[in-house]
């Protein structure tokens, strides 16, 4: 069995989604360790007796956070100050699959010798041992021959083997409850580093460079963490994550020209400033469908409460009125514009009012302050699940695409079937 616990969120506020390793005192005093992955809002988990399954979602998340990660100035958005964010995972991860795969790092020292056989240096033979002459042959009846042998005892090894150790230590339950021991090796870590950065000067395989490169973000980790055993690899900000994930597979590309933008005109000066931002603008065809991407809960719990609320659907309004008055953005006189919150959830957990394939429908935003006669002016909630979403790796998937256009469109129009009914609704809660 995997050496870790998996947990799927049923918050999103200041929640982890990553792995956290961390030791507790037992009633005998030892220190127990325990590691735990925390996964998203709506994860599907694989069964809890399918290891492979749990690996690869394990794998799954860290390859999400590793790439989009770089969404936001380069590092994982976490806030609350654990000082995790440095964690070089994916360091420790080369370092365990290099070591299976080539076993402990050993410098090759070539050794020379007279012998009848083996590999000839003839550079080294011509000058070092007389030929024997033939009439006009030339002939040598010993050789200068060459051989390779491992020194077991460099420095470079003693590294490389405490490296493998703490890899092992931070992240080898992932794949074995197996840590290789502790070498226990003297010296500082100024002195490993200083081994490392001549080896990379005189190295030009590109294996060896990548190897001593991981052991330097290693080493340079564990310094900075004064070698605590606990530590935490993700993000208590994953809503940053869920955005780009949705603008990746869905968004196009150039939506800054769908920016609403404001000014001040103050005097004979104008001040600009910041302009609202949509998440993702998805055009179809001749169709606009403006995407809120929304980290919320309500995929899980099925409470109201956990719906966006009026601001985000303003927003959303908004954003429709600025594309449907801007010449510039209209495609022509039959354009749509659709507004739409996609919301997290796990197909396995059936909240909603209709589902097809990974998505469900929640039902219909609007305001009191507009005649919503617009398409822009409702706003449709739609449920993704999150891990159809994690595993998409394709850049405006246009299957995806035109399935959430589909769906968006088809449940505003059965929505406008309904709208005498709550007209009248309406009509008594004024009367």
């Amino acid at each position: 069995m995997l050496g870790c616990r998996c947990l799927v969120n049923t918050e999103y506020e200041n929640t982890l989604v990553g792995i956290e390793y961390r030791t507790e005192k037992t009633a005998e005093g030892k220190d127990a360790c325990e590691v735990v992955v925390h996964f998203p809002l709506g994860y599907r988990l694989s069964p809890e007796d399918d290891d492979h399954g749990r690996r690869r979602d394990i794998l799954l998340l860290i390859s999400v956070l590793r790439r989009y990660s770089q969404k936001v100035d380069g590092t994982l958005p976490d806030h609350d100050d654990t000082g995790d964010i440095g964690f070089p995972i994916d360091a420790y991860l080369y370092i365990i699959s290099d070591f299976v795969s080539n076993g402990y790092y050993r410098e090759k020292e070539i050794i020379y010798k007279t012998a009848r056989q083996g590999k000839i240096s003839w550079s080294r033979t011509i000058k070092q041992t007389k030929p024997c002459v033939q009439g006009n042959n030339v002939f040598y009846l010993d050789f200068i021959t060459r051989n390779q042998k491992k020194k077991d005892n460099e420095w470079i090894t003693l590294i490389h083997k405490y490296c493998v150790y703490l890899s092992f230590l931070r992240m080898g339950w992932l794949f074995t409850g197996y840590v290789p021991p502790n070498p226990n090796i003297g010296g500082s870590d100024r002195l490993y580093k200083s081994v490392l950065i001549d080896k990379l000067a005189h190295t030009f395989n590109d294996r060896s460079r990548k190897l001593f490169k991981s052991m330097m973000a290693v080493l340079g980790y564990e310094e900075e963490t004064s070698k605590k055993v606990d530590f935490r690899y993700g993000t208590s900000s994953f809503y940053h994550v869920w955005e780009s994930m949705i603008d990746w597979v869905y968004g196009a590309d150039n939506k800054e020209r769908y920016y609403p933008k404001t000014k001040w005109r103050i005097g004979k000066k104008l001040y600009y400033k910041y302009p609202l931002e949509p998440d993702s603008i998805m055009p179809v065809g001749k169709d606009i469908y403006i995407l809120d991407a929304k980290y919320y809960k309500y995929g899980i719990t099925g409470k109201v409460d956990d719906l966006p609320d009026t601001s985000s659907i303003h927003k959303q309004i908004t954003y429709g009125e600025f594309i449907d008055h801007n010449k510039k953005l209209r495609t022509g006189p039959d354009m749509k514009i659709y507004n739409a919150f996609i919301l997290p959830y796990c197909t396995t957990n059936k909240i909603g009012m209709d589902f097809v394939g990974e998505l469900g429908y929640i039902g219909e935003a609007y305001s009191e302050w507009k005649d919503n006669t617009e398409t822009y002016e409702r706003v449709e909630g739609v449920l993704l699940d999150t891990k159809m979403l994690m595993e998409m790796n394709m850049r405006q998937d246009m299957k995806k695409i035109q399935e959430l256009a589909d769906f968006i469109e088809k449940h505003y129009n059965k929505s406008r079937e309904m709208d005498e009914y709550f007209r009248k609704q309406d009509q008594e809660e004024d009367g």
